[in-house]
């Protein structure tokens, strides 16, 4: 074996000592993409290989003019290789195995194949810039290229695929290069190199034109059409998992997701939020109610009539003595201060927890709104979101690079805001990036038409805070901040602050479009009227029932729909064999 050059084993099994003719795509596979899989079926079909043969899908650990590439890159591109190497084998049915050399330049890995597999014809497919660094005598001892490269033309071919690139020229330009080669007129070169020289293009639905850096930018901005026209599946999956090419969120520390906790902030920018209460340090009994399954409200709050049917009154579910406990009892001191506190704010609160609020379960209240006028209002939300679930369930602490020792806050304190009528039209997201206002968005997913000749007013309101109040007191780089602009346009509150993180919702943008937005501009993002809106309410995924979810199986709809009908009517019968059998008893 050569010390310079190692062909992985594929499934366990080493390529064969006896192979006689091997195809080669060599490129750095930054990711590989739909152009080197459509190059290597249009080679196949063009010259079909002698058995026995294969593929090999070459890198170079060192790259002739960048140098040595660290291990984590390099393990990541393996990663890359092999799912793509499963496709290659799979939809074209030639053995295919991973090469790996450290050699970066052209004529040392082919002597390096060579001397590992001396019997084999090497057919080389290459990109054109590639093409041009093989046939540039800078690469080479004394610049020649005679004595570097007639050993390869000797033996070997070359099939250049045309890229279509400004650095490079049009096709004809590219092909007309490929041509005075040929024909031994570039000096240099000699003519009968020109033998062993062939050009490819590609057609528009094989991938023609498409690079590895328009890939690497369709992940950037989330362009998820692009990534699946363009990669194969296999590939996809690895960018995901690994999260390639996305870009990195700013370091984000314990000390930043603190700094925007409602307590911590609110009392530098009182003057310019609504009227609150916090109630700090909550006791463990309120939190491990808020944890705990069930629904139970206190005794003194009015049951909800009954949905969808009427319960008879020679219903089997009568009173038989069983009564409920009052939850509140455990935490009775703090269900008064919170009866209290809803007075002091005229008798209608929106209530929150250090980050979030329950605005994912307002689908279980009477009206529709966060609107709480007793306790039991707060309850009833608090247990019901899902998004409360991010302050509990130790996810607040869970994308800090530092301390995550412990996920979740050692004080949870409840926030009640003085309810006042929102008009959700005039509620936006401002996002800010090294100290600097990015973008907007509005957060009421519905358009509404009078908003596009307010944007420079919008804008103005929203820098204006941002400038005079946020920069001198707020000692964070990167975070997001909530607005309500006033329906006169002539005021603006700050009504919350959300850490720079995953968790943070980027409403209408995508968060790696946030992260490589250049420029100085402030982009302000509107709902599109021409725009298809969804049927459905927002956050209705969290109105589904997690065991319904949990039965689907990654059914199509109306797979799962069948199915779900089928255990119905089986439950239905065991139902019936339950009450034949107490009947026989």
């Amino acid at each position: 074996m050569s010390s310079r050059l190692a062909v992985l084993p594929r499934a366990g099994q080493t390529i064969a000592r006896n192979v006689k003719q091997l195809l080669v795509l060599d490129s750095s596979f930054n990711p590989p993409h739909l152009a080197h899989f459509s190059l290597l079926k249009r080679a196949l079909e063009h010259a079909p290989l002698e058995s026995p043969s294969a593929v090999l899908l070459m890198y170079a650990t060192r790259n002739a003019d960048k140098g040595s590439k660290g291990q984590e890159d390099t393990d990541n591109r393996l990663a890359l290789i092999q799912a793509f190497s499963t496709s290659v084998a799979r939809d074209l049915h030639e053995q295919t195995y991973i090469c790996l050399t450290q050699e970066p330049f052209f004529k040392d890995k082919f002597e390096a194949l060579r001397e590992y597999l001396p019997q084999a014809s090497q057919t080389y497919i290459v990109g054109y810039d590639t093409f041009v660094r093989i046939l540039d005598g800078k690469y080479y001892p004394d610049r020649d290229l005679k004595a570097a490269l007639s050993g390869f033309f000797a033996k070997g071919r070359l099939v250049c695929a045309l890229r279509q690139g400004d650095s490079w020229g049009d096709y004809d330009a590219q092909r007309q290069h490929v041509e005075r080669i040929r024909s031994g007129k570039e000096g240099g070169i000699p003519a009968g190199w020109g033998d062993a020289i062939e050009v490819m293009t590609l057609a528009n639905d094989e991938g023609m034109g498409v690079s590895s850096t328009a890939v690497r930018e369709a992940v950037k901005t989330g362009d998820t059409g692009t990534l699946e026209r363009l990669v194969l599946p296999e590939v996809r999956e690895v960018i995901a998992t690994r999260g390639l090419y996305t870009p990195q969120f700013p370091p984000l520390l314990r000390s930043h997701v603190l700094a925007c906790s409602y307590s911590a902030w609110h009392p530098l920018f009182r003057h310019i939020s609504p009227r609150v209460r916090i109630i700090r340090n909550l006791p463990r009994a309120f939190i491990g109610y808020l944890d705990e399954d069930g629904l139970m409200l206190p005794q003194d709050k009015p049951r909800p009539p009954p949905r969808l049917q009427e319960i008879s009154s020679e219903s089997s579910f009568e009173d038989e003595g069983f009564s409920e406990v009052d939850p509140t009892e455990a935490f009775a001191e703090l269900h008064q201060e919170i009866t209290s506190l809803i007075g002091e704010l005229g008798g209608s609160v929106v209530p929150k927890l250090n980050w979030s609020s329950p605005r994912d379960a307002v689908w279980i209240s009477a009206d529709r709104t966060l609107r709480c006028r007793d306790p039991s209002d707060i309850y009833l939300l608090l247990k019901s979101s899902d998004f409360i679930n991010h302050d509990l369930g130790g996810h607040a602490f869970e994308n800090c690079v530092d301390d995550r020792s412990a996920l979740r806050p050692e004080e949870v304190e409840l926030v009640l805001k003085k309810w006042f009528d929102v008009r959700p039209s005039l509620e936006f997201r401002c996002f800010v990036l090294d100290k600097r206002l990015k973008a907007i968005s509005q957060r009421d997913p519905n358009p509404y038409d009078f908003l596009g000749a307010r944007r420079g007013e919008i804008v103005g309101l929203a820098k204006r805070l941002f400038e005079d109040e946020l920069v001198p007191k707020l000692s964070l780089d990167n975070f997001a901040f909530d607005i309500y602009v006033s329906p006169a346009f002539d005021k603006v509150w700050l009504m919350d602050i959300s850490p720079c993180a995953r968790s943070t919702d980027g409403l209408l943008f995508s968060w790696p479009e946030l992260l490589t937005l250049q420029g100085d501009d402030v982009e302000l993002r509107l709902v599109d009227e021409h725009a298809v809106m969804a049927s459905h309410p927002q956050f209705s995924a969290h109105q589904v029932p997690y065991d319904l979810v949990d039965g689907s199986d990654g059914r199509t709809v109306a797979e799962f729909a069948e199915e779900f009908q089928r255990r119905l009517a089986s439950a239905a019968i065991d139902d019936a064999h339950d009450d034949e059998s107490r009947g026989q008893s």
